[in-house]
Formats: structure tokens, sequence, C-alpha cells
């Protein structure tokens, strides 16, 4: 019996990876993985390109979502895995309203930020990925300022939502990310 090796977690940079799915099929297929899935935080924008790629280069592709519920005060991730490619564009649409609400929040979040003296460009951080704009962005941004030393530190000085600046978007309950899914 031959040991297979998969990876059931991954994020592409249509959300917060830094690999495109293409380039994520790539790195699995050197690392000898047998299966991968992906994925994004909240959207299946990348998963055509990631089933295609897969297809291309003969691995087992496993189309995926995380998506961020609201669960009470706090926050949980649901992964959910083998999305019908069918399925694809009613997942996009359930997911559209909380894409927006998340959009905005982003865009405060960088206005808070500018207007503490974190001088940042919602649109150089949007245009600097494929998918939606998030703090993992925000992020990157602040550190590529020179405002922190790390992705991290940006996260424990200014980014989680004790400080401030950020203010949480709507989410869907875990029941209707169960139901959706």
């Amino acid at each position: 019996m031959s040991l297979k090796i998969c990876d059931l977690h991954t994020h592409s940079t249509f959300s917060d990876g830094t690999l495109t799915p293409t380039e994520l099929v790539a790195a699995a297929k050197a690392a000898g993985l047998s299966a991968i899935a992906l994925t994004d935080h909240n959207t299946v924008a990348g998963l055509p390109q990631f089933l295609a790629a897969a297809e291309a280069c003969d691995i087992c592709a496993i189309p995926g979502i995380e998506i961020s519920a609201a669960c009470g005060e706090r926050e949980m991730h649901i992964v959910g895995l083998g999305i019908r490619p069918a399925c694809f564009s009613d997942v996009a649409a359930h997911l559209a309203p909380f894409r927006t609400a998340k959009e905005e929040s982003t865009r405060r979040l960088v206005e808070a930020l500018s207007a503490g003296g974190y001088r940042l460009d919602y649109r150089a951080i949007a245009a600097a990925t494929e998918g939606q704009p998030n703090r993992a962005h925000v992020a990157t941004a602040l550190v590529g300022a020179g405002y922190v030393a790390t992705v991290d530190e940006a996260f424990e000085k200014l980014l989680d939502k004790r400080h401030g600046f950020y203010r949480e978007p709507a989410r869907p309950t875990p029941r209707e990310t169960v139901a959706l899914l």
C-alpha cells in the first residue's frame, strides 16, 4: 500500500494565500501530494482555475470554501469540501451580500487607519489582490509602508478589533452556512 498525502485546507490569491490557484496545484504536485483542496475564504472564484490546473497535471482536486460565520460575538470558520461546479454560482450568489459587507469593512478599516496616521491607499491594496481585500492584505500594506515589521505585528498592534480600527462585517450564521454547504 502506498502512502497518499493530501492537504484539505489551502488558500490562494483569491483570498489570503500567496499563490494563484494554478501555482498552488503546481506546488502540491511538486511536494508529492496526491490531492489538494482549495478552500479560499468566502469565495469560489478561484475554483475553475484550480480545477483546470489540477486536471492538467493529474492531481486530485477537491473544490471547497472556508466560510466565516458569526457565532455570537465570535467568528467561526467552517470548511466545506466537495462543492460541485454546478453549484459555484449559487454559493457565490448566497455569499454576495456578506462579501459586500466585508469589502465595506475593509474599506472602513483603511480609512480609520489613515485617520489614525497610518496612511494607506485602499485602491492600491485592492489592486494587489485577485480576490477581495481583507485584513491580511491591509497587514501586508502596513508592513510595506514601514509601520510594522511583520504581518503578525500588524494584527497584534492594529488590526485586532480591540484596537478600535477594525469593525467586523455581517456574516452568515453557522446554521445558514451548513445549510448552504
